[in-house]
């Protein structure tokens, strides 16, 4: 059965295609052995020739699921390829009305930088913020081309996750 996982970012939203026959995980050219640990429900180990990989997957009451991945945690969508079909559909409609876009803090941390200005213009893939979080620098990028419309935070200043940070206005045209 082929599955697609999305991880959705500020940047854009990412997408693995994977293939699961049996007890072999296939990621483009890489194929995986998967076991699932019995002792702790959710956790897989991974292994490709003499390298083991841990994966963790839990779901929430609501049936979203999330992947711990290398001590890190990322929110995700496990899709089969109809699922995915329609989703992609949704965002590519969503994004061709989009009006503005807020653009939120991803981790609490400390803004480091601001490299923007209120009435600025930027391009996609612009650095807008360096956010500090466990003593790594994170660079917020801008999702599309715009205006920043709003400026909400100020730089040396903590942050919580999905504080709102600045509103881009797409550039029309």
């Amino acid at each position: 059965m082929k599955y697609i996982v999305e991880q959705q970012t500020l940047e854009n939203c990412e997408s693995i295609e994977s293939i699961v026959v049996g007890n072999i995980l296939s990621i483009g050219d890489k194929q995986y052995i998967v076991q699932e640990d019995i002792s702790h429900p959710g956790r897989y180990i991974l292994s490709h020739n003499d390298e083991r990989t841990i994966v963790s997957v839990h779901y929430d009451y609501n049936g979203k699921a999330s992947v711990s991945l290398n001590g890190y945690m990322y929110d995700v969508a496990i899709l089969n390829e109809r699922e995915y079909s329609h989703s992609k559909m949704l965002r590519e409609r969503a994004s061709a009305n989009q009006t503005s876009v807020k653009i939120v803090a991803p981790m609490p941390g400390l803004i480091k930088g601001i490299s923007i200005k209120q009435g600025s213009t930027v391009r996609k893939g612009d650095q807008l913020y360096i956010l500090e979080a466990m003593k790594m620098e994170n660079i917020i990028k801008a999702p599309i081309t715009g205006t920043i419309t709003t400026l909400s935070i100020n730089s040396e200043i903590a942050v919580e996750k999905g504080s709102l940070l600045c509103i881009i206005e797409p550039q029309v045209g």
